[in-house]
C-alpha cells in the first residue's frame, strides 16, 4: 500500500477547517447571546435607577422654601432657620428626621 502524502493533508485539512467553521459559529453565537443578555440586563438597571430618580425631588432643591437646600436640610419637610441646618427654633436634631416629603407617592 501506497500512501501519498497529499491525500492525507488534504483529509486533514478538510476535517480541521469543519472543525474551525463549528468553532466560529460557536464563538460567534456565544458573544451574541453575551451582548444579548448585557444589553437587557444593562436595560433593566438603567430603567430602575431612573425611576429612582424620577420619584424624588430635587436634591439641590428647597421643599420647604426655608433657605436651606434638601441635601443639607436636617427637617426637610418642615421649615425652620439656617442656623438651625433648617429646622424648626428649639428643634433637637436626632438624625431620624422624616424626609418622607421628598418622595413622590404614587
Amino acid at each position: 500500500m501506497k500512501f501519498h502524502k497529499t491525500n492525507i493533508f488534504k483529509k486533514l485539512d478538510s476535517g480541521k477547517r469543519g472543525y474551525d467553521t463549528i468553532e466560529i459559529v460557536a464563538t460567534l453565537a456565544l458573544i451574541l447571546l453575551f451582548v444579548v443578555i448585557s444589553i437587557f440586563v444593562y436595560k433593566n438597571l438603567f430603567a430602575k435607577s431612573a425611576s429612582g430618580v424620577s420619584q424624588q425631588i430635587d436634591s439641590a432643591g428647597d421643599f420647604d422654601n426655608d433657605g436651606v437646600a434638601n441635601f443639607a436640610d436636617k427637617c426637610p419637610c418642615e421649615k425652620g432657620f439656617i442656623e438651625n441646618y433648617g429646622c424648626p427654633s428649639g428643634y433637637r436634631i436626632t438624625g431620624k428626621e422624616n424626609a418622607d416629603c421628598l418622595k413622590i407617592k404614587t
